[in-house]
């Protein structure tokens, strides 16, 4: 066996930003009311996305963020999103003697359940601090099985109708699937996110739904809604792809676009090592019962069957692990997900399909260098160009894709499931690779679980030893030599992408 490591640049030790501009300094200036939210949940310094996101936000621009797994890139978008809000809510208590109509003002899509969820309490978490006087109402509408929801909930959802949410989360099935049944009033909306927009497509949603969500084509004259020709919209992605260039052109009209790089050299207090190993599940079981792995841990694999595998093997040795993959019913990846963040057990083996997942033949699955397209990051005339006009999007109902059950309904599918991207692992502190992954940029995402809001944190692969020069191995195992040669290349590959 043999060790190799490299440690991230250390940080002085402050919370991160605390050289920088912090929210008060932002210009324009941030909402008194939401300073102080921002203060309650002990966030005063924005990261680098927040820093260039919300001051173009608050302009006004429609805009494309860049920016890796963990960068704050959701309270960069709902900060402009609350401030608007609370902005509007003054004007209607102030200007009128009447009750004010609430409408819907913002629509956040996210490509999995779990991050719907996520995406809902991180928001509700800040708007806690605004007040009862600032009240804000945000829904998930992905957090049950629509179904069910309709039967025990049928009062609730024709509030929707009579008084709608001021901000909705969804996944676009599931929200098509709401605005088919129950129509919400979005006259009123201000604000379309698109969140891990480079995984709404490959995780089974169809590009007819967005489409058929912005036009507001129901069935029926009945069931049809309108959305207001005139809104901003925000697309946030960790990738560059093919489906993020399609989503963009549906979505955004002349926008900004921010490219946050941040290297895994720049992940604050990230010590990586790799370790070269004949059987992984030996190593593991000396790395967790010597306690060399101190805090709550993630556990990479490749395949659903290894995680059961690997979960009854550390039984064995009375080790205490979750599970997490798309086989498990929603309820259930929740359940594990909160187990693990309250620390119930400290191990979680999570299978990482995003790469399997991706519809065969496509290129899109490799991620590529954001283009460098002047057109791109000029600024917004005040013009209709610079939103998206429900007249310019057309559906056809005939042409349907992989977000149809073929009676014009659009479902969630079992690939509404990712694990390396967008689910907040709480104070996770050591990654760890047991299979690895087949692209780097995998691995940048599985490793950017840890080494998060200035903690310190280690990210450890297992790479296979050379079968032939291991007197352990079966040397004529051709498996064997063959996953040597691709973990070899893959970690090649790994190492030099660090030194770039």
């Amino acid at each position: 066996m043999s060790v190799q490591g490299s440690s991230a640049d250390a940080t002085t030790g402050k919370p991160e930003g605390q050289n920088q501009t912090s929210f008060a300094q932002l210009d324009p200036p941030i909402n008194p009311a939401l300073l102080s939210a921002l203060s309650s949940i002990s966030i005063c310094y924005p990261t680098q996305v927040q820093k260039e996101f919300i001051p173009l936000a608050l302009n006004g621009k429609d805009i494309l963020a860049r920016s890796s797994t963990g960068s704050g890139k959701t309270l960069a978008y709902a900060i402009p999103i609350l401030q608007t809000i609370l902005e509007n809510k003054f004007k209607q208590r102030t200007t009128t003697t009447t009750p004010s109509t609430t409408l819907t003002m913002a629509i956040i899509l996210v490509p999995t359940r779990e991050l719907s969820a996520q995406v809902t309490l991180a928001i509700s978490s800040l708007c806690k601090g605004l007040g009862n006087e600032n009240a804000i109402e945000i829904i998930n509408l992905a957090g049950s099985d629509p179904k069910r929801s309709r039967r025990k909930h049928a009062q609730t959802e024709q509030s929707y109708t009579s008084n709608p949410p001021d901000i909705i989360v969804s996944t676009p099935a599931r929200l098509l699937d709401r605005l088919r049944t129950t129509p919400i009033d979005m006259s009123g909306l201000l604000y379309l996110v698109l969140d891990e927009a480079d995984l709404i497509l490959s995780y089974g949603h169809s590009f007819d739904d967005i489409k058929a969500i912005l036009s507001g084509s129901g069935s029926t004259v009945t069931q049809s809604w309108r959305f207001p020709t005139f809104f901003q919209s925000f697309l946030m992605s960790a990738t560059m792809t093919s489906e993020v260039a399609e989503l963009k052109s549906l979505v955004l009209r002349n926008p900004e676009v921010l490219y946050v790089k941040e290297s895994i050299n720049e992940l604050s207090n990230l010590t990586q090592f790799s370790i070269k190993v004949p059987n992984e599940q030996e190593i593991i079981i000396d790395l967790f019962r010597l306690k060399l792995i101190k805090g709550k841990g993630l556990v990479f694999v490749n395949s659903t069957d290894k995680s059961y595998q690997l979960k009854l093997f550390l039984e064995k040795f009375g080790i205490r692990s979750g599970v997490l993959n798309s086989e498990l019913p929603f309820n259930s990846r929740y359940h594990a997900v909160e187990e693990f963040n309250k620390g119930i057990f400290d191990y979680l083996i999570a299978t990482d399909e995003s790469e399997n997942n991706l519809p065969a033949g496509k290129n899109s699955s490799k991620p590529t260098p954001l283009p460098a397209d002047p057109n791109l990051i000029s600024t917004q005339p005040p013009t209709a160009d610079n939103v998206v006009s429900t007249e310019e999007v057309v559906t056809n109902p005939k042409k349907r894709k992989n977000g149809d059950d073929g009676n014009g309904q659009s479902q969630d599918k079992p690939t509404d499931y990712g694990v390396s991207r967008g689910i907040d692992f709480v104070n996770v502190a050591c990654v760890i690779n047991f299979d690895l992954p087949l692209l780097t940029q995998s691995y940048t995402h599985r490793i950017g679980r840890t080494a998060r809001a200035g903690r310190t944190g280690i990210g450890l692969s297992f790479v296979l030893s050379n079968p032939k020069s291991d007197p352990s191995l079966n040397r004529t195992n051709k498996n064997l030599q063959e996953t040597y040669i691709r973990e070899t290349e893959v970690w090649k590959k790994i190492e030099n992408e660090q030194i770039k």
